[in-house]
């Protein structure tokens, strides 16, 4: 996948700073509720324009995004990315690993994305939720790139 190809929808707990950040320093499409005046709106109104505009929700809310599939079922998913590190650090080398990959792959699963690694969450052709860890920080292809300049 094409970086133009991976389209973020940030919540309104992704600071603005961010959000340019992403657009500017690594030139990332990103829309954010925010800035379509979705500030306060409940969660799942923020879900349904992510999956309406075929983005992938960016979010800091693990605890409803990620880890409640009652609440954000995978039927109805485009697809999200929790952040898991303090807000004003902007560690985006796993996000860009995803940024890499197929879109297609990715679609339909929750990823928490941290420093050491990138979790995925998703539904098998069972109906069971897999859960698997992607990359490791030492196992980062992006961070070996960036190491080696």
């Amino acid at each position: 996948m094409r970086k133009k190809d991976f389209k973020l929808y940030a919540d309104e707990c992704i600071e603005q700073d961010f959000v340019d950040h992403l657009r500017e320093e690594h030139n990332l499409d990103v829309k954010s509720a925010s800035e379509e005046n979705l500030q306060g709106k409940p969660d799942k109104t923020i879900l349904k324009r992510a999956n309406d505009t075929r983005r992938f929700l960016l979010t800091y809310n693990k605890k409803h995004f990620f880890t409640n599939d009652k609440l954000i079922p995978f039927k109805d998913l485009f697809g999200i990315i929790s952040l898991k590190f303090p807000k004003k650090e902007y560690p985006c080398y796993h996000l860009l690993w995803l940024a890499i990959h197929d879109k297609q792959s990715l679609i339909g699963k929750k990823f928490l994305v941290s420093y050491e690694h990138v979790s995925v969450r998703y539904k098998g052709e069972d109906g069971k939720v897999i859960k698997e860890i992607l990359v490791g920080g030492k196992n980062c292809l992006l961070c070996k790139l960036e190491e080696a300049k």
